[in-house]
């Protein structure tokens, strides 16, 4: 009896240990909090007044608007540590740039060459077009609140983008709405300078036309 005893001993043990191992596996992964603190930024960075955060589809770069400074800032991001370094400071009212006053949100369009950012207290949306290389930006526009037609983001708090890039979403929190702008591609742009040049080149030959016939 000793003797069989023995030899089902093992085969006993065996799920029991196996069931323990699990359950050790299991408590550790529950007891391992999801996040791990690596360091900070600070207000020295435009950041005073941090409210919201975009990371760039290629995930070199990160953007920060800053309500209390009306900037927003761009950081370099290190894929292997996922450290951060300064790139530029965009400020509203400096260089041109204009709709930052009062930066609340910002988004990157999904392929990468657009910066979208709210400006509450300006009631607007700023583009910006993006080098891909360095992650800088550069202002191209604002679309504002009651100019040429724009309606629906008075005191604009949040903007997103469509997942195929054709449409950009703001939050109008003093209006109470939701307002949607269309983004219009690259070779929209190509076709309108195209047909601008081909405007001017008939007007010039119409006007060479012309002063042929004047005696």
């Amino acid at each position: 009896m000793k003797h069989q005893r023995s030899r089902r001993l093992p085969s006993i043990l065996l799920p029991a240990i196996l069931m323990l191992g699990m359950i050790s596996i299991l408590s550790a992964s529950a007891a391992t909090p999801p996040l791990h603190f690596i360091q900070a930024r600070y207000d020295n960075l435009g950041l005073k007044g941090a409210i919201s955060v975009a990371i760039s589809p290629d995930d070199k770069h990160v953007y920060v608007a800053s309500e209390a400074e009306d900037a927003l800032t761009v950081l370099s991001r290190d894929s292997l540590n996922g450290s951060l370094k300064l790139v530029e400071v965009e400020r509203d009212g400096v260089g041109g740039v204009d709709g930052l006053n009062a930066a609340w949100s910002v988004v990157v369009s999904p392929d990468g060459e657009h910066v979208y950012v709210a400006g509450r207290d300006d009631s607007a949306v700023a583009v910006f077009s993006r080098n891909p290389a360095s992650g800088a930006l550069a202002f191209l526009e604002m679309e504002k609140q009651g100019v040429d037609g724009v309606d629906g983001i008075s005191g604009a708090v949040g903007v997103d983008i469509s997942p195929d890039g054709d449409y950009v979403y703001v939050a109008g929190f003093d209006s109470d709405a939701i307002a949607w702008f269309e983004q219009r591609s690259r070779e929209w742009a190509v076709s309108a300078a195209c047909m601008v040049l081909v405007i001017a080149l008939l007007v010039l030959v119409l006007t060479s036309a012309l002063a042929d016939r004047i005696p």
